[in-house]
């Protein structure tokens, strides 16, 4: 199983294949050897400015598919729009759109390659239009003071 995080700022783009690895961390700015995982460092997209926390999210297989878990990050991990609650892991789809802070990746997840074709196969895909909206409303400034899930509670949007 193979993913693949585009950043949305330029299209560039990180792949991880989850049959060599468990998990993967994202973030900003640690120091090499500070922890027993490889890590995909965001700093050159204005992580800090963003609202990225140094060790912000993590990525994990388990059994056939991939999770998507918040480490009590300051200013929260969204997936589709959703802020997750810390240290909750979230299955992932294929053209999922997240959030770290307000850092915006898109996800691409290759489940099995034929063996008789370059193509990969992924799952099966209702249109994005279709799914999810066009803008996500994320705070102007990445604050720990500004909750968002209060404000979801406050408009409605959230039970």
């Amino acid at each position: 199983m193979i993913l693949n995080i585009i950043v949305a700022e330029d299209n560039k783009s990180f792949m991880i294949d989850f049959a060599e690895q468990e998990m993967v961390v994202v973030g900003r700015g640690i120091k090499e050897g500070t922890i027993d995982a490889p890590y995909i460092d965001l700093s050159e997209y204005n992580a800090r400015k963003l609202g990225v926390s140094r060790i912000h999210a993590i990525f994990r297989r388990h059994e056939d598919n991939i999770f998507l878990e918040d480490q009590n990050s300051a200013n929260g991990t969204f997936l589709n729009g959703v802020r997750l609650f810390p240290q909750q892991p979230r299955v992932m789809r294929d053209r999922d759109r997240i959030h770290l802070g307000r850092l915006g990746l898109t996800v691409r997840i290759a489940y099995a390659k034929h063996p008789h074709s370059d193509l990969i196969t992924t799952t099966p895909q209702l249109p994005l239009d279709d799914v999810l909206p066009d803008e996500i409303d994320l705070p102007d400034d990445p604050d720990p003071e500004n909750d968002i899930a209060d404000k979801l509670v406050e408009t409605g949007n959230i039970g």
